[in-house]
């Protein structure tokens, strides 16, 4: 991306100052670091939360930012970073990171920076929009991390309990065998 670019880019919200993106950098080179992905996305969290209380104290909107107002900002402050280590660690905890840790506010922003980073690196500058290319690659992660949300196992007790009417109980006798019970 271009300085250029970046000027006609410019987000509603306020920038960080110096200060604060030192403070970022800094942050972010404790996530490049950390080797658990919990802690990881714990760092992560705390940029976010620089990056909002910046936010905040740049500008004059009383009422709190969202998505919108927090997605250019983060662009942004990536842009200002070493966008290659930030990439690998993103990635890393993509994929390493426990589904059930995905589905809260950690996942929610580790999401956000992937599509920041993502964002950055197919920015077009003649179409303002992201390539063909960019928008299959982010439907695929979709469809990758949507698979571990249920597994095969949780789906088959959901269709034994649908196909058994009554109460669900089994009395178990130490005499009978395993064969018995399969049978019943």
């Amino acid at each position: 991306m271009k300085a250029g670019d970046l000027n006609e880019q410019k987000p509603r919200a306020g920038l960080p100052g110096a200060s604060t993106m030192e403070k970022i950098k800094e942050k972010l080179s404790l996530v490049h670091m950390a080797y658990s992905p919990k802690k990881m996305t714990t760092l992560l969290l705390k940029v976010c939360k620089l990056i909002y209380e910046s936010m905040e104290s740049s500008s004059e909107k009383k009422e709190p930012f969202g998505a919108d107002d927090f997605l250019p900002v983060l662009i942004h402050v990536l842009i200002g970073c070493d966008l290659t280590s930030v990439q690998l660690d993103v990635e890393y905890m993509m994929e390493l990171a426990d589904p059930s840790e995905l589905q809260g506010e950690g996942g929610y922003y580790l999401t956000t920076m992937f599509g920041a980073l993502y964002h950055i690196s197919s920015f077009n500058t003649v179409s303002r929009q992201l390539s063909t290319e960019a928008q299959n690659s982010i439907r695929q992660w979709q469809r990758r991390r949507t698979i571990h949300h249920r597994h095969p196992t949780q789906r088959r007790l959901q269709r034994i309990n649908k196909e058994m009417p009554g109460p669900r109980n089994l009395t178990v006798f130490h005499s009978n065998s395993t064969e018995d019970y399969y049978n019943v």
